[in-house]
């Protein structure tokens, strides 16, 4: 398992697209989260394994009446799970995230961190999972998935810094003239992906 959960923590190299239907997902009332266009880009990773880097599409609308403060980066993957089609579970890690920088947010939303969203408008966010993929069915490494056909669900949250929610609720206080900042767990549940490993792949980089 050692080996798996390094594979999760690889910063990847772009590969062979490929686009699934998609089912839902949550945020709080004052926002709406909708799901659009999935695809999913590969990487090699060493003989064994692969690397699905799942890219899911989403429109953030604001439905409240004062303008939302959102990041522009998402936190890490908190969870996921990739489930059968027909229900069951394949594949959940255990992740294990650790937060090291040390970021100065300031007394306003910075333009280039966060994006202030006006009532009624809308912004996307690219919401991305990795996911480990056995090349062989025959030859699985641990329990990490075959190609296939899938379900995933995961979540992220919407303020950048793992385990610094301390933090955010300070920034949400400090910035209220500007806006509500967006604290919330972004949780998407049962996209349908097909994994299917192209012949070649790019290096995975890490």
């Amino acid at each position: 398992m050692n080996k798996i959960a390094a594979l999760l923590k690889l910063v990847l190299a772009l590969g062979i697209s490929a686009v699934g239907p998609v089912a839902g997902a949550r945020l709080p009332d004052n926002a709406r989260l909708t799901v659009g266009e999935v695809h999913i880009d590969y990487c090699d990773s060493d003989p064994d394994i692969a690397v699905a880097v799942i890219h899911v599409r989403l429109a953030i609308t604001n439905r409240g009446k004062q303008r939302l403060i959102l990041s522009r980066e998402f936190g890490p993957v908190e969870n996921y799970r990739v489930s059968k089609e027909a229900g069951g579970l394949v594949f959940s890690p255990n992740l294990s995230n650790y937060e090291t920088r040390k970021v100065d947010f300031g007394a306003a939303p910075d333009a280039k961190r966060f994006e202030i969203v006006n009532p009624g408008t809308s912004t996307e966010r690219d919401f991305i999972i990795d996911v480990p993929i056995s090349k062989s069915p025959a030859h699985r490494i641990g329990s990490t998935p075959p190609p296939g056909n899938y379900r995933i669900s995961a979540i992220r949250s919407s303020w950048p810094v793992y385990g610094d929610e301390a933090r955010a609720r300070e920034c949400r206080d400090r910035w209220r003239r500007y806006g509500l900042l967006l604290i919330a767990r972004i949780t998407i549940e049962d996209i349908r992906v097909r994994i299917s490993l192209p012949r070649e792949m790019p290096q995975c980089k890490g």
